[in-house]
């Protein structure tokens, strides 16, 4: 992580969020280059971007003046390395993510690829898409928020145990779902930050599994259901667009990475025979193709042990 107060540093942020576009509907930013110069300083090309999101985006620059940012619609390119990607947040200074809707409305929630970048940043605020002011009153740390999630869901289960039936339960409910959703980051979270013993134990990676074999998160790309997340494991593939191919490297780089004794640690027998198991055919025909979120796809490192 970049340190802010450093002399010899600009500090580093990142963006996450989903711009909302479409091939129909590419909302267009022609003025871009009004405000930003591309690598050669020249005004930058247009950029599809909603255009509630904009005013967003320019308060942040704007209050950040002498800094770097990664914006992946300015920044990315179609032969980035998709590998970088988790370098680039968990790297970065402060991660913003811009969400919109309600909690259990909002698709920044259920997509593959902010999953890792609400994990691997050591601070993420989220924000909303149209706020106009930088201030405390319009941000919300994730920890807060699995946090505030937590509570609701033991509020939940308690109401539902003395057979509450007042009003306030539903909006009891919505924090419920909250904290499953928030949960799974939350491991991810504790897995990249919390450097314990645990965290370098192949029952630590397990779980990850587990989470990840319950995601709903889904993505246009099947390919993205693996690179998606390599930056939590930390390991690297080079970019392809067969999903087939892409499922192989990424199972023969994580074999390597939890046969890797400087890496994970195996502390009972019964570990051994599960990597044995990850060996086995029924993870190398998973099915990108066919698999209609993360949980279909991790579903098949779930091995009772």
């Amino acid at each position: 992580m970049l340190n802010e107060n450093e002399d010899r540093l600009l500090p580093f942020y990142a963006l996450s969020h989903l711009w909302g576009t479409s091939k129909e509907n590419r909302h267009l930013w022609e003025e871009i280059g009004d405000y930003v110069d591309d690598e050669n300083g020249d005004p930058a090309e247009p950029v599809s971007m909603r255009s509630k999101k904009r005013n967003a985006l320019l308060t942040l620059l704007c209050n950040y003046p002498d800094s770097y940012w990664w914006i992946d619609v300015l920044c990315a390119r179609s032969d980035t390395p998709l590998g970088i990607m988790g370098d680039i947040y968990a790297c970065c200074y402060r991660c913003y993510a811009m969400v919109d809707y309600t909690f259990d409305q909002c698709s920044w929630w259920k997509r593959v690829w902010t999953w890792q970048e609400a994990a691997l940043p050591v601070e993420v605020l989220l924000i909303p898409e149209t706020f106009t002011e930088l201030s405390d009153s319009d941000m919300l740390s994730i920890k807060d928020l699995q946090a505030f999630t937590g509570i609701g869901r033991i509020a939940y289960y308690t109401m539902i145990d003395q057979e509450d039936d007042s009003e306030g339960i539903d909006d009891i409910k919505g924090m419920a779902f909250g904290w499953s959703t928030t949960h799974e980051i939350s491991l991810s979270r504790n897995h990249c930050h919390i450097h314990s013993r645990y965290s370098s134990t192949l029952d630590g990676y397990f779980s990850l599994f587990e989470a990840f074999a319950v995601s709903p998160r889904q993505c246009m790309d099947p390919v993205d259901h693996v690179y998606g997340v390599l930056g939590i494991f930390q390991i690297e593939i080079p970019r392809k667009t067969d999903p087939n191919e892409v499922w192989q490297l990424f199972v023969t780089e994580l074999l390597k990475l939890l046969t890797d004794p400087k890496r994970v640690m195996m502390i009972e027998d019964c570990e051994k025979e599960i990597i044995s198991r990850y060996k086995s055919d029924r993870v190398r025909q998973c099915n990108l193709l066919t698999a209609k979120n993360m949980g279909e796809v991790y579903q098949c490192f779930i091995i009772d042990k």
